[in-house]
């Protein structure tokens, strides 16, 4: 006979889903290699989508991952990825 607890799966709270699925501004800033400032700029502007966790804001992966590939298709490079070697950028390309 199993038990309840070997089976027992526990749920995953809103918080963990929004870790998984998100980034903060700084971790953000160290993956792109934007300032924050820039970050905070672009999510003001509502060219990133972002949550606001009390004081926190928490950037959309997805969003991240779709402004990093529309800037690399720019041919004005102003505003492309800074500082940035291919590792970093396809971790977060990849974990979208």
């Amino acid at each position: 006979m199993n038990s309840i607890n070997s089976s027992y799966i526990s749920p995953i709270s809103h918080t963990e889903i929004l870790i998984i699925r998100h980034l903060t501004v700084q971790t953000a800033a160290e993956a792109t290699g934007y300032n924050i400032q820039y970050l905070l700029r672009l999510l003001r502007a509502g060219k990133i989508d972002v949550v606001k966790v009390g004081q926190v804001w928490l950037i959309k992966m997805t969003s991240l991952h779709n402004f990093l590939i529309h800037i690399e298709t720019i041919v004005d490079r102003r505003c492309g990825l800074r500082n940035l070697n291919n590792e970093e950028t396809s971790h977060i390309i990849s974990s979208c």
